[in-house]
């Protein structure tokens, strides 16, 4: 793994989140997947993935502190920071468009995976690799490539370890959940526990970075696992929550060898008082911290 000084880490992202604001669909075109979203030198496009909540499907109080609405707000608070955030999540209505766009630089694809019907998210894991075949479809006919990628949820986790596996990318996970609790409860554990549990596992293992949603999730994680010495904390205000977390990709990115690759990340004017230098072209790997 290549992880901060060898070692994993983990950040909290608070998930209070409100907005009532409508949510503004591309118009259906002859593809599927056309592009609706404007284009600016310097944007680099990341992929947030919540295969089974909608990111698109938020409104209202009820939503604020929501999987969906979380995956949402962050999503919006890093495209302000100069990304461009896609964020994957699996069609549950035909009627719905395949992608509903929430600001220039940020929006939602949705993936035909299975059904196109709301199904337990047990049910959702034999449709996962025709998620990430769609998802690699996506990505050809966009030509866009995302060098990093953040899950959420054990079934995107899943999704994160197999192209991980395949490809170079920064892994990032949030579990929102964990199945150790969950399945406390319960006398009988259901079919899919041992599945949930092991990827849970194994995204701890292999992920490049952990992003607990709150400090109770963060809590919980460090109990499991082994060595929580090794876990770099960092606690931050609702205010620069999603600059902290913006500052992480960067410095993921930056720690990535990828075979001279050159990606474009976001001008260090967009993003205010940058914690990095950045040209307006460059090597990831050539990103140096500011003192």
């Amino acid at each position: 793994m290549s992880h901060q000084n060898g070692q994993p880490m983990a950040v909290v992202f608070n998930q209070g989140y409100s907005s009532d604001r409508s949510i503004a669909q591309s118009h259906s075109l002859e593809s599927s997947f056309i592009s609706s979203r404007s284009t600016l030198p310097g944007r680099q496009p990341i992929a947030l993935i919540a295969v089974h909540s909608d990111p698109a499907a938020v409104g209202g109080q009820e939503a604020a502190k929501s999987h969906n609405g979380y995956v949402r707000q962050v999503g919006e608070a890093l495209a302000s920071l100069g990304w461009q955030v896609d964020m994957f999540t699996r069609k549950t209505d035909p009627d719905n468009q395949p992608i509903a766009q929430h600001s220039p630089y940020c929006r939602t694809i949705r993936l035909v995976a299975g059904p196109q019907k709301v199904i337990p998210s047990g049910e959702v894991l034999e449709y996962l690799p025709q998620f990430i075949t769609a998802f690699q479809k996506f990505q050809a006919k966009e030509g866009t490539n995302y060098p990093l990628v953040h899950t959420h949820h054990w079934l995107s986790a899943w999704v994160g370890l197999q192209l991980k596996s395949n490809i170079n990318l920064q892994l990032v996970h949030t579990h929102h959940s964990l199945g150790t609790l969950k399945y406390r409860i319960f006398d009988d554990k259901p079919p899919i526990a041992n599945t949930r549990l092991a990827v849970e596992q194994q995204i701890l293992e292999e992920a490049n970075c952990i992003v607990a949603a709150n400090i109770q999730e963060r809590e919980q994680l460090r109990s499991l696992i082994s060595t929580p010495q090794k876990l770099q904390m960092v606690q931050s205000s609702t205010e620069i929550d999603s600059f902290r977390l913006s500052h992480l990709y960067r410095r993921l990115l930056a720690q990535s060898i990828m075979d001279e690759r050159l990606w474009q990340l976001p001008d260090a004017w967009e993003l205010g008082d940058s914690p990095v230098k950045v040209s307006a072209v460059t090597s990831a790997k050539s990103l140096t911290p500011i003192s």
